[in-house]
């Protein structure tokens, strides 16, 4: 074989390599895209439910939901059936204590009947008449002051105006202006609450 014959050979069999190469690696490239592709395809199936998973889902947020409203009705009758039977003891409460109120002054008005039955017996005798209407004031107090009833204090003490109402402003000789002078009418206190007001004259 003459020396260009191997020369040329040569170059043919060097060109046959280096295309078996590119080819090669062609095909390594290739193989290595369709595995990542494979790999992508799976991560995305694994982020993205299935419509199955999302069935799913939607029925376990139902149940959730049912059960959240089912909780809250019977909340709800719960407190209905509180407020009803706060209310009805609320009602109880203020008819016992009306009933206690009621009772313990039926005696005072027992004594007011038998006063003026002894009146009309002895017309003449207006002392005893006075006499028994004042046992009856005092019982009938006292009967209001076990009640929590108190008078309130007001001849002689500044005014007020939580306690009292002034009527009228006059000039007192020797009295300081803003002093209670005259009581037109008493006021109360319940258990420490004012429920009436003095009517009181006030100094000038």
């Amino acid at each position: 074989m003459k020396k260009w014959q191997k020369k040329f050979k040569l170059k043919e069999i060097f060109k046959m390599s280096k295309d078996d190469k590119i080819q090669n690696d062609e095909t390594l490239l290739t193989d290595e895209n369709q595995v990542g592709e494979t790999e992508e395809q799976q991560v995305a199936l694994e982020e993205n439910p299935t419509e199955q998973n999302l069935d799913s889902e939607i029925e376990s947020l139902k149940e959730q939901v049912a059960e959240l409203n089912d909780k809250m009705l019977r909340k709800a009758a719960e407190f209905d059936n509180f407020r009803r039977r706060k209310d009805k003891e609320f009602a109880e409460l203020i008819l016992v204590a009306s009933e206690r109120t009621i009772t313990s002054i039926l005696p005072v008005l027992d004594d007011f009947e038998r006063t003026l039955k002894a009146s009309e017996e002895n017309e003449n005798d207006t002392k005893a008449l006075k006499e028994g209407i004042l046992l009856v004031k005092e019982k009938l107090q006292k009967t209001l002051e076990e009640q929590g009833l108190k008078t309130i204090e007001s001849l002689g003490k500044s005014f007020d105006h939580e306690k009292h109402d002034a009527m009228l402003q006059i000039e007192k000789e020797g009295v300081e202006s803003g002093i209670v002078v005259e009581e037109y009418e008493k006021g109360y206190l319940l258990n420490d609450k004012v429920i009436r007001h003095s009517k009181v004259i006030v100094s000038k």
